[in-house]
């Protein structure tokens, strides 16, 4: 019989293994930011596979830098409650080691086996909601112009990721980046340094930013996230930095009509929702949100 869980081997290789199960799979899948979560050698630690009978890889875990629970199966036929179960344990397991009081989880509401998975294990639904927008790449845009002094230019490298971060922390009020995210980020594949756009103000501040991206397969388009130093807000910023990724886009992509461009935001943030749909996307779908509560070691 094979083990319930792969023997410890490198991290690549478990790496790999997950990549593999990700190409497989004939749905879209739950995870869009892996490669990105697979720069942290923290986040990196918490990956585990799980075997099918043929040794191929049937599930993985990990738990990100937020203490969000992470998985994705080959076929949901796989699962039993055992499985299921040694799947969360291990992710509180991971928890438990960093000291974090609550594990959380998301899934598309309309996947309602994942629902049903977390709720069974004892996971708790939050209000909260990600938003998830759409539209085509080619439907035409309204002028934006920047305000009188402002530059948009693509991020500079490296050399600006403490400025990045300061300014992702100021427009989304959180602590939820930080430098060696900001890396993971731009050393993830994939990246594409003249889709990571920020403002500058005459001052030379940083004032806003978007970051865009491809998804070459899906002929699929990202401008997320999109943020606006509280400073600034109520410019017109944040219309001028999408539409200028927008255009980006549309020069950069061989068959933009093709494309489609998503974003995502919280069900919380109705200025990003109403710059959304100000701008041409329609909500898609939505992500509900779970958490399960952490006793701590000794607890």
């Amino acid at each position: 019989m094979p083990p319930d869980h792969f023997p410890p081997v490198t991290i690549e290789a478990s790496v790999q293994a997950a990549r593999a199960l990700i190409a497989g799979l004939t749905r879209p899948p739950a995870i869009v930011d892996f490669e990105e979560a697979m720069q942290l050698p923290e986040v990196q630690s918490t990956l585990r596979i799980w075997p099918a009978a043929d040794g191929s890889p049937a599930a993985f875990v990990y738990v990100d830098a937020y203490a969000n629970f992470w998985f994705e199966v080959a076929d949901p036929a796989w699962l039993s409650p055992q499985r299921e179960a040694d799947m969360v344990s291990w992710a509180v397991e991971c928890i438990r080691r960093r000291g974090e009081a609550s594990l959380d989880a998301c899934c598309d509401v309309a996947w309602t086996w994942r629902r049903d998975l977390l709720l069974r294990q004892g996971f708790v639904a939050q209000a909260v909601r990600s938003l998830h927008y759409a539209r085509p790449l080619t439907l035409p845009l309204a002028e934006s112009p920047l305000p009188a002094g402002f530059l948009l230019r693509p991020v500079q490298g490296e050399d600006e990721v403490a400025a990045l971060v300061e300014l992702h922390r100021a427009a989304f009020g959180t602590d939820h980046m930080t430098v060696e995210e900001r890396l993971a980020i731009m050393r993830a594949p994939g990246y594409l340094p003249n889709l990571d756009l920020v403002m500058v103000a005459p001052s030379g501040q940083l004032c806003a930013f978007c970051i865009g991206g491809w998804d070459v397969e899906q002929q699929q388009a990202y401008t997320d996230p999109i943020g606006v130093h509280p400073d600034f807000q109520g410019r017109g910023l944040g219309r001028a930095i999408l539409t200028a990724a927008l255009r980006h886009l549309t020069m950069a992509a061989e068959h933009p009509q093709q494309v489609i461009v998503k974003l995502g935001t919280s069900s919380e943030n109705l200025a990003m929702q109403r710059l959304a749909e100000a701008m041409g996307f329609s909500k898609v779908a939505e992500t509900a949100w779970f958490s399960l509560a952490v006793q701590p070691v000794g607890g």
